[in-house]
Parts: C-alpha cells; sequence; structure tokens
C-alpha cells in the first residue's frame, strides 16, 4: 500500500500576494535609489568642474588684485618715507596686500579641493593625485 498525503490551504489570507507586491515594490524603490545615486553624483560632478572653471579664473582676478595691492603698498611705502602719507595708510596698505595674498592663497586651495573630489568622483584618486596637488601647493607657497 502506497499513499501521498498532500496539504494545500485553500485561503493563505493573501500572504502571498503581499509578499509578490512587496517583492516589486523593492525592485522599484531599488531602481529609484539607483537613479537618485545617479543623478546626485551627476550633480556633484558638474559642481567640481565648475568649481574649477570658475576657481582658476577667480584665482587670476585675484593675483591681479593683488599685483594691485602691492603696487598700492610700494607707492604707499614711498610716501611714507617721503612724508605725504600717514602711518595709518602704510599699515591699511600692508592690510590690504597680506588680505590679497590669503585671498589667492584660499581660491588656489578650493580649487585643488575641487579637483581631489572631482578626482573621487572618477574614481581616479591615488597618491599620485595627492602629489601633484601637493606639488602645485607648495609652488605656489613659494611664489608668494
Amino acid at each position: 500500500m502506497i499513499g501521498i498525503q498532500l496539504t494545500v490551504p485553500l485561503f493563505t489570507g493573501g500572504i502571498r500576494s503581499a509578499q509578490y507586491s512587496e517583492a516589486v515594490h523593492l525592485i522599484d524603490k531599488s531602481k529609484a535609489d539607483g537613479e537618485l545615486m545617479r543623478q546626485q553624483i551627476s550633480v556633484q560632478i558638474r559642481s567640481a568642474w565648475l568649481g574649477i572653471t570658475v576657481g582658476e579664473s577667480r584665482v587670476a582676478a585675484l593675483v591681479q588684485a593683488r599685483k594691485a595691492s602691492l603696487a598700492r603698498l610700494d607707492a604707499t611705502r614711498l610716501g611714507h618715507s617721503e612724508g605725504d602719507r600717514t602711518t595709518l595708510d602704510l599699515l591699511n596698505a600692508e592690510n590690504d596686500a597680506t588680505s590679497a595674498e590669503l585671498a589667492v592663497l584660499q581660491a588656489q586651495i578650493a580649487v585643488e579641493m575641487n579637483r581631489l573630489k572631482l578626482a573621487q568622483l572618477n574614481g581616479n584618486l591615488n597618491e599620485d593625485v595627492f602629489t601633484g596637488i601637493n606639488k602645485l601647493l607648495m609652488q605656489s607657497a613659494t611664489k608668494q
């Protein structure tokens, strides 16, 4: 005598259809999360690129402003030595020249930070990138 016993529930309370629906919605959520991540990375890359291009122009403008501040400082020193300018004028010119130096360095650092961010977002962040940026920053610091 051989027998088979089969137990099939007549009604499961909707658990199977709920599990199927949940799985479908989890797939949709994963796709939406992936698309959101792609868009966020795209925005970050665009932001870093614009930071580099605009930053380089800003650095060039600040270098010109620094040159003007240094020329003003030289003229004020000459005027002070001749007695035409006060010590306060000289101190203000020195303060402006130093502020211009600081602005140039901060702008250069911002550009290099955007380069690092772009390299990171592209997956190209390695020791060579750090070495190159360190070299550029050291050169700009010694030029000052």
